[in-house]
């Protein structure tokens, strides 16, 4: 008789992935160790480059929030000054949204940066009022910001062009070559020494691809399976002012001046008219609610002189609330402070115990966010604002996860 055949082994799917995933991420991390090690060489090499002195540095003059300082003195007694060229021409209202994206990673930084003795000044030539406003608005009270406006920095250091700069084939001196650069203002980094003796040193610039660095979004989106996923001639056309995506939703944390108006829509038309407000958010009631009609203001968000207030229509406002109490032209004023918390139910909780009175219970909303009312012992409203419940429970899950991660991977190094 012969021998039975030979069965072939039975192999496991899952275990041959994981095998071929880890011999090729094996082969990969030996790549990405000698880019590590070429970056390293990169920086050392950066740091060589010989340093130019600005002779003219007390010449340049910027406007800050708080008064004018020439280049020197925005070093903010620091030895070193990295300076973001910010795309916000004269005219302007908003700010580059490709530029915008690198100043939200810019933004919460400045700390760290002066710890190595570091300044770092977000400067563009848009006038310091209007760069103030959108800097409140974008919610980067981290980095400092500063107009350049009537001075020759941005054109002295390759960041502007003029009509005479362009030659017959319309290319200007851009990222250290003649290149096809069609707008008057260019994004860049550049780097500044200051030396014990006061001099100050010009010591590096990058532009266009060389400033990635500063820039984590596309770090991590590198590490995913899409990656950068931009195609077609303009890349970056899906960058937004963060603002403005569908899904953005502020960060919780700050309070907001609320007006009751006994006719929202006509307020919203005078502070347009005579503040120049902006109203990015609008809704009305679909049905009649309490006193109010179907399309009466529920709550505007209206952006004025760089700060921000809620309006709505004191008729839907529920009885027994000072805003409901209070209809009629006189009713028209800031009697309500609306706070935006991390943990509704928290600050809820401790403002009940300290003796205020709820005057609309704290409750999950139509409109997706957790809200409620009360009235502090001194007769002043507040109206409390969080994420639902369900989210609140999702980030402690997650900080504790992190934090026990963490003494997972001290322990395993101790």
């Amino acid at each position: 008789r012969p021998p039975p055949p030979t069965r072939p082994a039975r192999t496991d799917p899952m275990e041959e992935a994981k095998q071929a995933h880890l011999q090729a991420r094996l082969a990969l991390l030996e790549q990405e160790k000698e880019l590590t090690r070429l970056a390293d060489k990169v920086a050392a090499q950066r740091r060589a480059l010989p340093k130019v002195p600005v002779a003219n540095a007390d010449e340049y003059e910027f406007h800050l929030s708080r008064g004018k300082k020439n280049l020197r003195e925005l070093f903010a007694g620091r030895s070193q000054l990295v300076v973001y060229h910010f795309m916000f021409p004269e005219g302007a209202e908003t700010g580059c949204p490709s530029c915008s994206m690198w100043v939200d990673a810019l933004s919460n930084i400045a700390p760290h940066l002066a710890a190595r003795d570091t300044t770092i000044v977000v400067v563009a030539r848009a006038p310091a009022k209007t760069l103030q406003a959108f800097r409140a608005r974008m919610g980067w009270s981290g980095v400092e910001f500063a107009s350049s406006a009537g001075s020759a920095f941005n054109k002295d250091f390759g960041v502007y062009f003029t009509d005479a700069d362009r030659d017959a084939d319309g290319l200007v001196p851009y990222n250290f070559k003649r290149t096809a650069f069609p707008m008057a203002d260019a994004p860049g980094v550049s780097v500044f020494e200051r030396r014990e003796d006061g001099s100050v040193w010009h010591t590096y610039s990058a532009f266009a691809r060389g400033m990635e660095a500063l820039q984590p979004v596309y770090g991590v989106l590198d590490m995913t399976p899409k990656g950068r996923d931009e195609a077609g001639p303009h890349k970056m056309g899906w960058v937004k002012l963060k603002d403005q995506y569908d899904h953005y939703r502020a960060p919780f944390g700050w309070a907001v001046p609320e007006i009751t108006s006994s006719d929202a829509d006509a307020h919203i038309a005078w502070l347009k008219t005579a503040l120049g407000a902006e109203v990015p958010e609008l809704h009305r009631a679909d049905a009649p609610v309490g006193k109010g009609k179907a399309g009466a203001v529920m709550h505007a968000a209206a952006r004025v002189a760089g700060g921000e207030v809620y309006l709505g229509d004191a008729c839907l406002a529920p009885e027994g609330t000072a805003r409901g109490a209070r209809e009629g032209p006189e009713g028209s004023s800031s009697n309500c402070v609306h706070l935006n918390v991390a943990d509704a139910d928290a600050f809820w909780t401790r403002a009940l115990a300290a003796g205020a009175k709820a005057t609309l219970p704290l409750a999950d909303m139509f409109w997706g966010d957790r809200y409620g009312r009360f009235v502090d012992p001194y007769g002043q409203e507040w109206a409390v604002c969080g994420p639902p419940v369900g989210e609140v429970a999702a980030a402690g899950d997650v900080a504790a996860a992190a934090a026990q991660g963490a003494v997972e991977v001290a322990d395993a190094a101790g």
